[in-house]
């Protein structure tokens, strides 16, 4: 998923990198730089997973289950289920 926007960003990129000297495209082309770059500083080191809410929301019950019954729980996995929670939060809304 990542990879695929990387290229988009990267085709952009080289498009609007042979726009010319229109200072506009030559703009666009330093957002799309910036955003690569910030793209990879991002995930550096991490791992992106992609999963439906369903599965991401069956896999953190299963490890809240996991916890209830008192099993050995590693610190990791505890840390997995609460970034999954975490990612299926919505966003609040900036207060007025």
């Amino acid at each position: 998923m990542l990879a695929e926007y990387r290229r988009r960003l990267e085709r952009e990129l080289d498009l609007l990198g042979n726009a010319g000297h229109d200072p506009y495209s030559l703009g666009q082309a330093n957002m799309a730089k910036r955003a690569l770059e910030m793209l990879g500083e991002e995930f550096i080191g991490g791992v992106v997973l992609s999963l439906t809410n369903q599965d991401a929301t069956a896999v953190a019950t299963e490890l809240a289950a996991l916890e209830m019954a008192g099993g050995d729980v590693a610190a990791r996995i505890a840390r997995l289920r609460r970034a999954l929670m975490t990612a299926l939060t919505p966003p609040q809304p900036p207060a007025p």
